[in-house]
């Protein structure tokens, strides 16, 4: 059975939390600025006008717009099959890999840089198979682990 990734969720999930690193990364450069200028409000912002703010927020809105699309669209090769013997699927480095039942020696979530996925461990980093929990169907993909006697752990 072939599962798809939902990159409408997944790029929602992202688009969120780029909005939020890039926003707190301003207001922090901000706070910064402040700072660096003696708490003197209008020294530290004497370059930015009140008009400019509306600008810098749909800045940040459209750059994580396209970030959060870019990476969505991507992540639709990280789609997986499952067969009766063995998953296939990609691995870290998106190189496709076909993981038989029997090596998949754990299973795992992990949250790398705020992608999450589960992790197949097939003994090895390059023998191991990376899939999104963005899956169309990812409460079947864990039950059919679950028959195979796959139990993912947190």
């Amino acid at each position: 059975m072939h599962y798809l990734v939902n990159w409408k969720s997944l790029f929602k999930d992202l688009f969120i939390k780029i909005v939020a690193i890039l926003s707190c990364i301003y207001i922090a450069l901000s706070v910064l600025e402040l700072i660096k200028s003696d708490y003197n409000f209008d020294e530290a912002f004497k370059h930015i006008e009140m008009f400019h703010i509306p600008i810098i927020i749909g800045i940040i809105i459209v750059a994580s717009f396209f970030c959060a699309l870019v990476i969505a669209f991507v992540s639709k090769i990280s789609a997986i099959t499952i067969t009766d013997k063995e998953v296939l699927g990609r691995n870290y480095f998106g190189i496709k890999k076909a993981l038989p039942f029997i090596e998949i020696t754990k299973a795992y979530h992990q949250d790398d840089r705020g992608f999450e996925s589960i992790v197949l461990y097939g003994g090895s980093f390059l023998n191991s198979i990376y899939f999104p929990v963005f899956l169309e169907e990812i409460e079947a993909v864990i039950e059919k682990l679950r028959q195979e006697n796959i139990t993912i752990e947190d």
